[in-house]
């Protein structure tokens, strides 16, 4: 006696660049027996799990303590004896799943799992509720067991992709999408997911090439076909881009990634027909919940180019209000202090001096949304540096420090490192950046939120430039208010969240400026775009690299750029986003007060 879904059906959702929509959903799982122990059997014939589906699975064989999923274990509860009434337990957890009830789903899961400890159904289920409450490192950690059980299984190959998906994890997803494909050759979400991640290693061709499979075989799949268009888009190639876009209106006229899409690629002047046709399906009362919000950013970017800027603000905060993400302004409070305490002075005059000596890696470090693409894009026009975008090789290497560690996670990891450890940290680092440019004379890693890892870098590779750009407060934190980030970037979703999140960015940054025992780049984005040449003229000296005039011609540079920026830096240098936070006037409030930003006006007009 088994149970089944007559058809997957979507738990959540992760919302990807330009608005694709990645549903979570709730696999296809066959439990045959309960014997005390752990007897499922992967169906003949499995239905692909769509994207995101977390399936986890193998546990050590004592009742696992799941930590951070939340609700208890009744430790006391009496020893279920036989599958049929674990049966029933997994099938009342599945409706409390479905009906939204996730505290007692979570309950009557673990229920499970405390008499058969790896039951990878059970596991599977449970972790799209790990998911659901962002705990992702989790979610990765149990996958990899199932894997251990069910290593042949395509859903869980698919799970452990999304799961290094999510985490920025490409080359790791990759391999597993490949396997999950090779597992089922017709398994459509498989063959989306390895889209994305071919796109995110900046590999646009390959992307193409596995989205248009997904369209051999599920001819219907409107995320292929918005996607199709955003590597078009990704090549600075907008008229396909915009035709694409387009095609997935006509074709999918209730779902918002066409019309998000082609907001993004094109100027409004007010007179355009599709306007209408937006307003009129985010007023429908049928529409999705999640294509209203999508609709929203469109409409916001729209009324934005049509310095209707009340209106504008109207959709950007119905879009944030309505994403499902929340933002934990304490956790972050606690993982900067931490990175503080650890990372001192005493820290590196003990420690500094033992990495790997190659000049090789330029860091661009800073808030999303400060022109840190603009900058790589500038740097990526000189003959001898090799752009290679937003890297996770860092997160990578820091893992690699933790497992160095004997397994610490965090900071205090660091403390724990011999002297050869950040040697190797910094080849491994080196490693990878090779396989991307193998002849560049220097590599320009352009991950944002690098600037949480300058400890590391300054440890593991010394002689690494690091250039931080800073843009002005109001107009970094809209610009992030109006991107559809994902959950990560959780503080965008709320202007006050953004403000107060920006100044413990000030505040992690105002530490490595006073610690860090290698040199900074300070940038400001307001230089760069009002003294264009004398400020790249000083970014190139302090990296130690020659004149080139190409720098300055960075807009007719053909090259791959998968960030939202990706329209902006293929237009001559421009200022009117200098100061842009002063259209929205009163809206901007709760930021503004957040940044305590007339005080530090009144500050800067005083000291001058």
């Amino acid at each position: 006696m088994g149970y089944g879904f007559a058809e997957t059906w979507p738990a959540t959702t992760i919302v990807g660049e330009g608005g694709i929509v990645h549903p979570l959903w709730l696999g296809p799982n066959c439990v045959n027996k309960f014997a005390g122990k752990s007897a499922v059997n992967t169906p003949k014939n499995p239905r692909p799990g769509a994207a995101g589906l977390p399936g986890l699975g193998h546990q050590t064989q004592k009742a696992p303590t799941l930590p951070g999923l939340g609700a208890p274990v009744n430790v006391n509860a009496q020893r279920v004896q036989s599958g049929y009434q674990l049966e029933r337990m997994m099938n009342e957890a599945i409706e409390h799943h479905r009906s939204g009830r996730r505290e007692e789903a979570e309950r009557l899961y673990r229920g499970v799992l405390q008499q058969v400890p790896d039951q990878p159904d059970a596991l599977n289920l449970l972790g799209v509720l790990a998911v659901d409450g962002g705990r992702k490192d989790l979610a990765a950690d149990l996958i990899s067991r199932a894997l251990a059980k069910r290593p042949t299984d395509p859903n869980i190959q698919n799970n452990m992709g999304n799961v290094y998906l999510t985490q920025r994890r490409y080359d790791e997803a990759a391999e597993h999408l490949e396997n999950a494909i090779a597992f089922k050759p017709d398994f459509t979400e498989a063959f989306f997911n390895l889209g994305r991640a071919r796109r995110f290693q900046g590999d646009l061709g390959e992307a193409r090439y596995y989205y248009e499979r997904v369209l051999e075989l599920s001819p219907r799949h409107a995320p292929a076909v918005t996607a199709i268009a955003r590597t078009w888009e990704d090549e600075g190639d907008m008229k396909k881009a915009e035709d694409g876009y387009k095609q997935a209106m006509v074709e999918f006229p209730d779902i918002a990634g066409g019309y998000r899409g082609l907001s993004h690629v094109r100027k409004w002047k007010g007179e355009e027909p599709e306007i209408k046709e937006m307003l009129e399906l985010f007023e429908s009362e049928t529409v999705r919940p999640r294509e209203r919000v999508g609709l929203a950013y469109a409409l916001g970017k729209i009324h934005d180019d049509l310095k209707d800027f009340d209106k504008a603000f109207e959709y950007y905060k119905f879009a944030n209000d309505n994403s499902g993400i929340e933002h934990d302004h304490d956790a972050v409070v606690r993982q900067y202090d931490e990175i503080m305490r650890v990372f001192t002075k005493e820290f590196f005059d003990k420690n500094f001096g033992h990495g790997h000596e190659s000049k090789q890696p330029i860091f661009i470090v800073g808030m999303p949304r400060s022109g840190t693409t603009l900058t790589e894009q500038i740097f990526a026009g000189h003959r001898d540096v090799f752009g290679a975008g937003e890297l996770e090789y860092m997160a990578r290497s820091m893992r690699r420090a933790y497992a160095l560690s004997g397994g610490i996670h965090g900071p205090e990891a660091y403390n724990r490192l011999s002297t050869d450890c950040w040697r190797i940290l910094g080849q491994q680092y080196l490693k990878l950046v090779e396989s991307k440019a193998p002849e560049a004379e220097r590599v320009v890693d352009k991950m944002p939120h690098n600037y949480e890892q300058l400890g590391l870098i300054a440890q593991a590779l010394p002689n690494a430039k690091i250039i931080h750009l800073k843009r002005q407060a109001p107009d970094c934190c809209l610009s992030c208010f109006m991107h559809d980030f994902n959950e990560f970037h959780s503080y965008n979703r709320d202007l006050r969240n953004a403000g107060l999140y920006y100044r413990q960015y000030e505040r992690l940054m105002d530490h490595w400026a006073e610690v860090l025992p290698i040199p900074m780049f300070q940038l400001k984005y307001e230089d760069l775009v009002t003294d264009q040449e004398a400020t790249i003229r000083k970014m190139l000296d302090f990296c130690e690299l020659d004149w080139d005039e190409n720098c300055l011609n960075f807009h007719k540079l053909k090259r791959n750029v998968v960030t939202p920026s990706n329209t902006q830096v293929r237009q001559p240098m421009y200022k009117r986003s200098k100061d842009r936070w002063r259209n929205y006037g009163e809206n901007l409030r709760p930021l503004l007060d957040a940044l305590e930003w007339e005080t530090r006006e009144e500050q800067k007009g005083a000291a001058e």
